[in-house]
């Protein structure tokens, strides 16, 4: 234990605010998915130029000679790769060939200047005969550097080898769609990835309702957010490097395969902050934080599994290095109840989760139910006892008028547990965590608990393990199983800062052997 518990020494947090960098820094190759189309920038294409305050469609997209909007630019049909349909043309009758005299082609990149480009649709895809915008090489849509373009929305429908860098995607849903129960699919999305898409790279944006929701009631964080991002159906997606706030879901991938969501920021979110169900799934390095209270009655989930057929079977997903913390702005208005990392529903193989922080005020830390082939390691699960009251299942006049209080109902545990359709988990190993508590179900099989060290909360920490069919509970300090122990210290003895109430954490040890410190 004493060298595996070092290892979080090493892992230092200190959240009072989250620093993004900003748009137009130099461009750094995106994460892909291993054996995914990697974008080469040694081989640039031609430049061309899109400026809502000075450019022309009646320009060449020169420099000297921009075009106006990148919403114009794909209805006039300057993308050789579409499919011949667009309202502004006289265009072949041939539907089975692009529009070759189009001047952006593969290779090419569309610098974007400053201001509203409007909505924007690359419709790729009308059906099994017809498909367009399946680009040979990439063609990238970026900020050009030091500009702000502003898109209100943008769904790719089918298509390839697209990178979008560097842009900012801001709209308010003034459509009513929202999320009803489980599937978030036909909510206000500003960013969709639909149709049979595949190697597309969605790099280094903001992504947003508005910037500034300081005046928002909680009904306006019901009525008027937009959700983040959404892929659906594609094959070598990357979702790295994004700023999505202010937003209700924060970013979703289903039916997809070699998928990569990482170093991403979602920060004030009154949904999930990542919802997934695609195979092949790498989700590293992303910061969860602030989560709001709408008034839906909705739990909310930091990360969570939730394939749209309950009955399906998810595998290979890697979830590490991410942290979540429900609350760092000690003046959100309406802090919500926040799940950890999690999957309820569909059955999982082969998930590793690995290294990730998670600082919440439910009892669900890290929860997996239905599942064969797990690795749970190294993370570190700590509740926010002192804390702002959430807001869950409170009526909305109470949630606005509340005063600030403390709430040490629920604290988190890593869970396991069978599937809502009684298939126990099965070929389980829960090692080197730290966590205010842990609870294996007692039908679980081929469980391997070791070397993880509970922290008590108010003086109590429990570790519940299968034995013969049944669960061994366990809640003194002292040594459990294949060690597994129940320290003497709590989070703000073991750690070098914990203190939910001010927001302050630095998860540095302060002895070098925490499991046995007295």
């Amino acid at each position: 234990m004493r060298s595996e518990v070092l290892r979080f020494g090493l892992r230092v947090i200190a959240l009072c605010g989250l620093a993004l960098a900003p748009t137009g820094a130099p461009v750094v190759a995106s994460p892909v998915y291993p054996g995914c189309a990697q974008p080469s920038p040694s081989h640039p294409g031609r430049a061309f130029y899109v400026d809502p305050a000075k450019g022309s469609m009646d320009g060449d997209g020169s420099r000297a000679h921009p075009w106006r909007t990148l919403s114009e630019v794909v209805a006039d049909g300057l993308i050789s790769t579409a499919p011949p349909s667009g309202p502004r043309r006289t265009l072949p009758h041939d539907l089975t060939q692009g529009l070759s005299e189009a001047p952006v082609k593969p290779g090419d990149t569309l610098y974007l200047l400053s201001g509203r480009h409007g909505a924007v649709t690359l419709q790729g895809y009308f059906g099994k005969d017809l498909v367009g915008y399946d680009n040979p090489d990439f063609i990238t849509i970026t900020a050009l550097p030091g500009q702000t373009p502003v898109l209100s929305r943008l769904k790719v429908i089918g298509g390839s080898k697209w990178i979008f860098r560097n842009l900012t995607f801001e709209s308010l849903n003034d459509t009513g769609e929202h999320a009803q129960g489980a599937s978030a699919n036909k909510d206000y999305w500003l960013v969709s990835l639909i149709g049979p898409h595949q190697n597309i790279v969605f790099d280094g944006n903001h992504v947003l309702s508005q910037a500034d929701v300081e005046a928002w009631g909680i009904e306006d964080w019901l009525d008027k957010r937009a959700s983040g991002v959404l892929d659906t159906g594609g094959e070598c997606i990357a979702i790295t490097g994004n700023d999505v706030r202010n937003i209700g879901f924060g970013i979703q991938t289903q039916k997809s395969s070699q998928v990569v969501i990482d170093g991403n920021i979602i920060d004030y979110f009154s949904d999930d902050g990542i919802d997934y169900g695609s195979n092949q799934l790498i989700i590293s390095n992303n910061k969860i934080t602030n989560s709001i209270e709408d008034g839906d009655k909705f739990h909310r989930d930091a990360m969570q599994g939730q394939p749209y057929d309950g009955a399906t079977t998810v595998t290979d997903v890697k979830i590490t290095d991410n942290t979540v913390i429900r609350i760092v702005d000690k003046s959100l208005k309406f802090p919500g109840f926040l799940q950890g990392i999690d999957t309820f529903d569909g059955i999982w193989r082969d998930v590793t989760v690995r290294r990730n922080i998670v600082i919440t005020d439910s009892s669900h830390g890290i929860s997996y139910y239905g599942v064969h082939g797990v690795e749970i390691s190294d993370n570190i699960v700590l509740g926010d006892g002192g804390k702002v009251l959430p807001c869950y299942n409170v009526g909305i006049e109470d949630c606005e008028s509340k005063s600030l209080s403390v709430d040490k109902t629920q604290t988190p545990s890593i869970r396991i547990r069978a599937s809502k359709t009684n298939d126990p988990s099965s070929d389980v190993v829960i090692k080197d965590n730290i966590t205010t508590g842990l609870d294996i179900g007692p039908d679980t099989t081929n469980a391997k608990v070791h070397n993880n060290l509970c922290v008590p909360t108010a003086g109590k920490c429990t570790i519940a393990l299968p034995a013969n069919g049944r669960a061994a509970f366990f809640g003194k300090p002292g040594v459990y199983g294949d060690h597994n122990i129940i320290g003497n210290l709590d989070a703000k003895a073991l750690f070098t800062a914990y203190d939910p109430v001010s927001m302050q954490y630095d998860l540095t040890l302060k002895r070098p052997d925490p499991a046995t410190a007295k």
